[in-house]
């Protein structure tokens, strides 16, 4: 009888997962006009690679973008960008002015890799190409460093 319990709670445990966390493949026709115009501004020759819906709730839901330079975007349900990631650096216009700034006056030369912005911490987040992660509050005050 344990056995069987404790079977059911393995499956029941696996179905669940599986529910609450959706990740749907999207075709490039299915990715939202919002989306499309987002890149066709703010990059030269967009292409969209990969499209993915991320739907872990209904109350989040996520639309994660690769173009083919390899540049990784993430939208929020109402497709306003919440991450950039780009190995060669992000496009700067897109991230607040203060944070570039910051940036430049206190890490020279050095390119911003990611950026994130969490609306639940309040926080913004980016890491640089020598890897080192500095975080800001949501009007891009600097919080703090953390040197890898």
């Amino acid at each position: 009888m344990k056995k069987i319990i404790l079977g059911l709670s393995f499956l029941l445990a696996g179905v669940y997962s599986a529910s609450a966390q959706k990740k749907e493949k999207l075709e490039v026709d299915q990715v939202p006009a919002e989306i499309h115009i987002f890149v066709k501004k703010n990059y030269p020759n967009p292409e969209i690679k990969k499209a993915y819906l991320d739907a872990e709730e209904l109350d989040n839901i996520n639309y994660d973008i690769t173009l083919k330079n390899k540049v990784e975007l993430e939208f929020d349900k109402k497709f306003r960008l919440q991450e950039i990631e780009s190995k060669k650096g992000v496009t700067l216009a897109l991230i607040p002015k203060d944070i570039v700034q910051y940036v430049s006056e206190h890490y020279p030369g050095q390119v911003i890799t990611e950026w994130s912005h969490d609306k639940e911490e309040k926080e913004q987040e980016v890491v640089l190409k020598n890897k080192t992660k500095l975080k800001f509050n949501s009007r891009g005050k600097f919080i703090s460093a953390e040197i890898k």
